[in-house]
């Protein structure tokens, strides 16, 4: 695995601020969740397997903001016992124009990917965007 040091950030107000240093997503099914942010531009840095547990994993990067994908030995979520991993709420990517929204959605969903939200203007935020859904049904925001 890459390991990246990041020196702290400070805020307006002098405070240091954390970086946002990689986003993990559990799946039961790495390749077509792999194929899937490589269409949205992730560049694979390593592959990897963990011998000790037998974990297999793949590490993306999107111009400095790392996504680790990996399918868990055992899904089990050890607070409430109940077995099942908290639901990622969304993965937000920006995108240059409202064409690359059109252009990225509309390739996305040729090849299967459920759209949720069609390109559109938001009104509470002024912001162009859709949302579609990954092959494990996270919510993925293409916005400008």
């Amino acid at each position: 695995m890459v390991r990246v040091i990041l020196e702290p950030v400070k805020g307006a107000s002098g405070q240091q601020m954390a970086q946002l240093d990689h986003i993990a997503l559990a799946t039961n099914h790495l390749e077509p969740l792999l194929d899937f942010y490589r269409q949205l531009g992730g560049v694979v840095l390593t592959p990897s397997l963990d011998l000790g547990s037998g974990r297999r994993g793949c590490l993306l990067d999107f111009f400095g903001v790392r996504l680790e994908l990996f399918e868990p030995r055992h899904v089990t979520d050890a607070a409430s016992g109940n077995g099942h991993l908290p639901r990622l709420m969304q993965l937000g990517f920006a995108l240059r124009s409202a064409d690359a929204v059109d252009e990225l959605t509309r390739k996305l969903a040729a090849t299967g990917h459920r759209v949720l939200d069609p390109p559109d203007r938001v009104a509470d935020f002024g912001r162009y965007e859709s949302v579609l859904l990954d092959p494990d049904g996270n919510r993925v925001k293409l916005s400008v």
